[in-house]
């Protein structure tokens, strides 16, 4: 099942990221009550991450953390790359994007 995720809707993807949430938790042997604990969640917010409801972001952090598989979330935003150029020039990562200002009367 390693197929690009570019290609799916938010659901599917929501919807995968549940079912990994769920067999990572299997896969160590926690019941939800357990990650719950472990993870300072509650229980309700674990089985929100497991059944693709609306959940929080910290909670999702908080559930890998718990699972250790933080480090997934370096693949989920990666972080953006460095031009070689810009390291020549001395430049630093853009913090917002600038648009060029409309002309009255244009």
């Amino acid at each position: 099942m390693n197929t690009s995720l570019q290609f799916k809707s938010p659901e599917e993807i929501q919807s995968s990221l549940s079912m990994r949430m769920r067999a990572l938790r299997l896969d160590q042997g926690l019941s939800q009550d357990e990650l719950a604990d472990k993870a300072s969640i509650s229980r309700r917010a674990v089985r929100s991450l497991e059944s693709g409801a609306h959940s929080s972001v910290n909670s999702l952090i908080r559930a890998l953390h718990a699972l250790g598989a933080a480090d997934s979330v370096e693949a989920i935003a990666p972080r953006a790359a460095v031009s070689p150029i810009q390291v020549f020039r001395g430049q630093t990562n853009r913090m917002r994007v600038s648009r060029p200002r409309k002309r009255n009367g244009a």
